[in-house]
């Protein structure tokens, strides 16, 4: 893979997307830029902690200004925060990227493994309203997915290793 290789990662929460973009960035020698991160790094607060204390608009806004410039730059790998895909000006980004051959890659988790993975399994009564949200979310955010990937990667039984080495091989074809 080339160093100026044009990948962006997104996926639900519980995907191991950060991970596997700091993987491949490493093997390929690409810079790497994670929204989340950059939020927290404009912010002093973890996007989490932005969502709680001053609402999903909020958070989007921050998003939205980190994500748009990196997205800009057309090079290297990106590792997308779950809900930057509402927006429509990070959407219409995504599709210039891919147009000019750059790669969107869903990292796509079936919602069991997402909800397990995002540490919404346990059986307590207490998280029954959090999982319905988070279940309105995935069931809300999946087709947004869909709608700005350029190729699907299941990573519901992979490592990040393998998951990495799952996105690779799905880059090679008609963008290379």
């Amino acid at each position: 893979m080339s160093p100026q290789v044009a990948l962006v990662l997104v996926g639900p929460p519980g995907a191991p997307v950060a991970e596997v973009a700091a993987v491949l960035a490493e093997r390929w020698g690409s810079p790497l830029a994670d929204t989340d991160v950059l939020v927290t790094g404009r912010t002093g607060r973890t996007p989490a902690d932005l969502l709680v204390q001053d609402g999903e608009e909020a958070l989007r806004e921050v998003e939205r200004a980190v994500a748009l410039p990196v997205l800009a730059a057309g090079t290297g790998v990106v590792a997308l925060g779950s809900g930057a895909v509402e927006d429509e000006q990070v959407r219409a980004v995504l599709a210039a990227w891919s147009a000019g051959g750059g790669h969107v890659v869903l990292l796509d988790l079936a919602p069991t493994t997402a909800a397990r993975r995002a540490g919404l399994h346990a059986g307590s009564t207490a998280l029954v309203g959090t999982r319905a949200r988070w279940r309105a979310l995935f069931d809300a955010r999946h087709p947004r997915y869909l709608e700005v990937a350029t190729g699907v990667v299941a990573v519901d039984e992979l490592d990040v290793a393998g998951a990495a080495d799952a996105v690779e091989a799905s880059l090679v074809g008609p963008h290379d």
